[in-house]
């Protein structure tokens, strides 16, 4: 499997999966369900990758600070609706 990875890191998890289910079919010599393959990720410490809720270097002052001293966004005035009037000529 750490041959997989290292040979395709741009794949995704489940183009990953299909992979390793081909390959390890063409080494078994039948069949496998897909399910086969999740139990061995799991098995050998593998997980879908999670963004992390907070970065490392993050500074919750830091941040109240830029939120009291940034610019609020440029909001540019709304242009008026011009009344249509009907001419019925």
């Amino acid at each position: 499997m750490a041959r997989i990875t290292r040979v395709a890191p741009h794949l995704s998890a489940e183009e990953l999966k299909t992979k390793l289910k081909l390959d390890l079919e063409a080494q078994v010599g039948h069949e496998v369900h897909k399910s086969t393959i999740s139990r061995l990720l799991q098995r050998h410490g593998w997980r879908k990758p999670m963004p992390r809720p907070v970065h490392p270097q993050a500074s919750a002052e830091v941040q109240e600070q830029f939120k009291k001293t940034s610019q609020p966004a440029l909001r540019l005035p709304s242009r008026p609706v011009q009344q249509r009037t009907h001419d019925p000529s």
